[in-house]
């Protein structure tokens, strides 16, 4: 049982299995993930929003107040759908990233339950801002109008990926440093880049 609790912009996340209950005010949403599908209905003043998932197609269905949205992710497909400021914005990963979409009045808020780990999507009027938690590091993903950038929060670190179509760029953004890292096939680079010193570091990726 999951349970994740939100009170005005802090969200608290506790883990228990496999069901996730979500209370904010008034609204009550409930995530319930198993094998082969997952079901999520959503309840939001008068709207009642579904996803079900299946095996190779996951079906995402987003409704706002005025205007409904879908989002189809296949197996090596990803697609992003960015809508303007008051209209609801929405990343979805693929390969069995994203599970849950809850959409909310002023953000969207996304639960993702995959086995042990949990992530949580926040959106915001201009941008979107994934946060995974993962382990003991918390990434936030930022997709601006034409690229994705995902900002890893981890412990004082704040890091910047930038994905391109052969390449995976990401930039660490620390207080006083940036840390720039690209993710190739076999091997990965690091680039660190301290106010005036710049360190390079070569990674194999096993």
């Amino acid at each position: 049982m999951e349970v994740l609790l939100l009170s005005g912009t802090e969200i608290n996340v506790l883990l228990c299995g496999i069901e996730v209950l979500l209370v904010s005010e008034t609204e009550v949403k409930m995530l319930l993930v198993s094998e082969a599908e997952v079901k999520v209905l959503l309840v939001s003043e008068s709207e009642v929003k579904v996803l079900l998932e299946y095996e190779a197609e996951v079906k995402v269905l987003l409704v706002s107040k005025k205007d409904i949205k879908v989002l189809l992710v296949y197996e090596a497909e990803a697609k992003v759908l960015l809508v303007s400021e008051a209209e609801v914005k929405v990343l979805l990963v693929s390969e069995a990233e994203v599970k849950v979409l809850l959409v909310s009045e002023p953000e969207v808020k996304v639960l993702l339950v995959y086995e042990a780990e949990v992530k949580v999507l926040l959106v915001s009027k201009k941008d979107i801002k994934v946060l995974l938690v993962y382990e003991a590091e918390a990434k936030v993903l930022l997709v601006s109008e034409t690229e994705v950038k995902v900002l890893l929060v981890s412990k004082k670190d704040i890091k910047v990926l930038l994905e391109s179509e052969t390449e995976l760029k990401v930039l660490l953004v620390s207080e006083k440093e940036v840390k720039v890292l690209l993710v190739y096939e076999k091997e990965v680079k690091v680039l660190l880049v301290s106010e005036a010193e710049v360190k390079m570091r070569l990674v194999s990726g096993r």
